[in-house]
């Protein structure tokens, strides 16, 4: 008895001190509001882990000292599925980021092209890079999908049949090795991903893409061991080699997405050369042509010739010469004269 507990409570220690490094850079991350989807999921897959540790602590503390025994079921329950669901976000995180650019390079920007309804209309693809799936075509956009069902597959295996064994159930037996299986299938998967990634990257040289791309593979092939461990040994996961193993698998990607995020990678002589061919791509390809079918209906603006009017020129006034009162319009006299009228009115 003192033996499994002293055993549960090493096991736990791993997920301490990855769990205290990921409340720390999740920290920094909301404050320097820099957080994205791939880093939202890895935080939140090492939190869980974390708190399902601390649960697993409490219920240890109760067995060991016989109080509050009612309490311990509910704990073991929350306690596997947050395991389950700290998996299940593992996988999403390499999801999300097998299918992000290599680090460096431009992404495509979406360029207006001709619909099929309407020749005027416009059409705005995604953008392209290397690792996007489209790239791949059908084969791509299908592996993308069965990828994340997958993931989602992993999360409710994950918890049946832990909570099938926190009940005592044997019969899950078979979900929980379909489970391992499953994650060494997409595991193998997201590594053949990431290496299509760096052979198609316009980057050069290839191998400092690959390089990048190290610390994600080595925390790929630590998630396969364990992966082949629970088929080799029942329940190596929840061993403290196999807690071990997983704490550093999250601590590779926290640091790993903590450097990638703010440090700044100097720009390759590849780069350039590959976004000024894109530009030149995208200006040649961005025109839309006229839609002809309407282009024949005939107009109803008519041109008329300007009609322009000439001005009059004014006559020069001489001093011994007085304009008629028909050019002036009206007669032009003294005070005097004009008081002379009025009386003779």
């Amino acid at each position: 008895m003192d033996s499994w507990l002293a055993e549960g409570l090493i096991a736990d220690v791993p997920f301490y001190s990855v769990g205290i490094l990921a409340v720390g850079v999740a920290t920094f991350f909301f404050v320097m509001n820099r957080i994205q989807k791939h880093v939202f999921y890895i935080l939140l897959a090492t939190f869980l882990a974390f708190i399902s540790a601390i649960i697993d602590f409490g219920q240890l503390v109760i067995i060991s000292r016989g109080v509050f025994t009612g309490t311990v079921f509910p704990l073991r329950i929350a306690r596997e599925l947050g395991y389950a669901v700290s998996f299940g976000m593992r996988f999403f995180f390499f999801w999300q980021f097998v299918a992000m650019p290599p680090r460096g390079e431009i992404p495509v920007l979406p360029t207006p092209g001709r619909g099929k309804g309407d020749g005027a209309s416009f059409v705005m693809d995604e953008e392209f890079h290397s690792g996007s799936w489209g790239r791949w075509g059908l084969i791509g956009i299908l592996t993308k999908y069965a990828l994340l069902l997958g993931a989602i597959t992993i999360g409710v295996t994950q918890a049946i049949w832990r909570l099938g064994f926190a009940f005592g159930m044997i019969r899950f037996t078979s979900v929980y090795q379909v489970d391992a299986i499953m994650q060494i299938i997409m595991s193998g998967l997201f590594l053949f991903k990431l290496a299509g990634n760096s052979y198609i990257s316009p980057l050069m040289p290839r191998w400092k893409t690959a390089r990048d791309y190290l610390p994600v593979v080595a925390a790929i092939s630590i998630g396969l061991g364990v992966a082949v461990g629970n088929l080799m040994c029942m329940r190596f996961s929840e061993s403290p080699l196999g807690r071990f193993l997983q704490a550093i698998e999250l601590y590779i990607l926290i640091l790993f997405v903590l450097i990638g995020t703010f440090y700044k990678m100097p720009v390759r002589a590849s780069v350039l050369v590959d976004a000024l061919a894109r530009e030149r791509t995208r200006d040649n390809n961005s025109f839309v042509g006229i839609n002809m079918d309407n282009s024949m209906r005939g107009s109803t603006f008519r041109v008329t010739p300007p009609n322009v009017s000439t001005p009059r020129l004014q006559t020069t006034l001489g001093d011994n010469r007085r304009p008629k009162d028909s050019q002036l319009g009206f007669r032009i006299g003294s005070p005097a004269d004009q008081r002379t009228k009025n009386n003779d009115r």
